[in-house]
């Protein structure tokens, strides 16, 4: 897991269970003040290094059908839709998408990883001042 730090106060966390040479992102949270200014980005940029470096080579999550902000910030690392897990939320019962990311322990994902960090790591961000372990 990271989190993200402002002042204070935690803004946002992300985690990847990491089985063998497979990584599952398994929450993703951020505060919505602090929404849509790349926090997510530096937080999942940040355990996916952390995960490949562990031996990661893939990755897979599963996303809220309606929430396609998500589904759209997983795509810009290199996720693609591979199918769905009907009623999989217990909260109304939505459906997931399932994403996967295959080789990731690739030049590719690794350029991408320093592109996506460079890009979120602008004055853009806001008030996070860093991301931690």
């Amino acid at each position: 897991y990271r989190v993200a730090v402002a002042g204070r106060q935690i803004v946002g966390y992300a985690g990847v269970i990491l089985l063998t040479d497979e990584g599952h992102v398994a929450n993703v949270g951020v505060a919505e003040s602090v929404r849509r200014r790349g926090v997510a980005t530096r937080l999942l940029g940040a355990v996916f290094a952390d995960a490949v470096e562990r031996g990661a080579t893939a990755f897979t999550l599963e996303v809220r059908n309606s929430n396609r902000g998500a589904q759209e910030l997983y795509r810009h690392f290199g996720f693609a839709p591979v199918g769905v897990r009907p009623r999989y939320y217990s909260d109304n019962g939505e459906d997931a998408v399932v994403m996967w990311l295959a080789d990731a322990d690739g030049p590719a994902f690794a350029d991408r990883l320093r592109r996506l960090a460079g890009a979120a790591a602008t004055p853009a961000t806001g008030p996070v001042e860093e991301v931690i372990r």
